[in-house]
């Protein structure tokens, strides 16, 4: 999450914890893509790959877009890359944000039903303000 309401030590924060699962996940020779987010409609995509490593994460890491925030669009992605890319199999969605944002009645549906079908989970961490309880997340961490 990229938003406004992300900006300072909340982004900060994120952007540790992403390049520390980065670090642990390529030890582990796993696959991580990222997917930036803010309004509906704004995202941007980093798969780290061999030819994509932590410096290139660094660096996709500077954008952002400080407007206002969508989480059906990034978890809809989500679930999409999660269920084309062969090596995702069983793969979770870890949401970084403040959690400022909350999704549909028939959105929600359809991801329950998706992470059913995917056997993923989603795991919430929330980088500034406190643990509310959404319909979405399996496990949500506050930082």
């Amino acid at each position: 999450d990229t938003s406004a309401s992300m900006q300072g030590e909340p982004l900060l924060k994120a952007k540790a914890l992403l390049l520390a699962v980065a670090g642990i996940l390529k030890q582990e020779d796993r696959s991580l893509h990222v997917i930036l987010f803010g309004a509906s409609g704004q995202l941007r995509s980093f798969e780290m790959d061999a030819n994509n490593d932590a410096v290139g994460l660094l660096a996709f890491l500077r954008q952002g877009f400080g407007g206002g925030t969508d989480f059906e669009t990034p978890l809809k992605q989500a679930l999409q890359l999660v269920e084309r890319h062969p090596g995702y199999i069983k793969a979770d969605v870890l949401m970084i944000s403040d959690g400022d944002c909350s999704l549909s009645d028939p959105f929600t549906q359809q991801l329950n039903a998706a992470k059913a079908r995917l056997n993923c989970r989603v795991h919430s961490v929330l980088c500034a303000g406190q643990r509310v309880p959404d319909r979405f997340s399996d496990e949500i961490v506050v930082l």
